[in-house]
This record gives C-alpha cells, sequence and structure tokens, in this order.
C-alpha cells in the first residue's frame, strides 16, 4: 500500500510593523502556510493542517538592495 508524502505547501508571509532602529529596520512578519500530501505517485492532493507564525527580522541596505541581518523572532516571545 502506498504511503502519504508531503508534495507542496500554499504560503503567505504579510508584512506588519516596520520601525527603524539606527542603520536597521526592524520588520514583524506574519506567515500562513498550508501544506499538501499526496501518495508516493503525486495523485491524491491534499491539504493537511494550516499553520501561523510570527516572525521579527533585521534588515540593513545593501547599496539599492536589503540584507538580513538578523533573526530577531525570540524577542516576540518577551
Amino acid at each position: 500500500m502506498a504511503g502519504t508524502v508531503w508534495n507542496q505547501a500554499d504560503a503567505r508571509a504579510v508584512v506588519g510593523e516596520v520601525r527603524r532602529r539606527g542603520a536597521l529596520f526592524i520588520v514583524d512578519v506574519d506567515e500562513f502556510t498550508t501544506p499538501y500530501t499526496s501518495d508516493t505517485y503525486g495523485m491524491k492532493l491534499s491539504p493537511d493542517t494550516p499553520y501561523a507564525g510570527s516572525h521579527r527580522f533585521a534588515f540593513k541596505r545593501d547599496g539599492d538592495d536589503w540584507r538580513l541581518v538578523q533573526d530577531l523572532t525570540d524577542q516576540l516571545s518577551k
């Protein structure tokens, strides 16, 4: 009998508050993801339990681009 495997996911990120701290920009992001499973042949695609997560990142300007400096997600629970 064929098993179930992770196949794909639909994800969405929503930017919340953005704060400037000196040269850094602190960005709060909420993530919403629905994973999908299928049989081992890629058939019978079925959504699994969706989940949400909150993240906080520090970015810095790097020329015309932005560079991720630090993951500050642990600050959200404090």
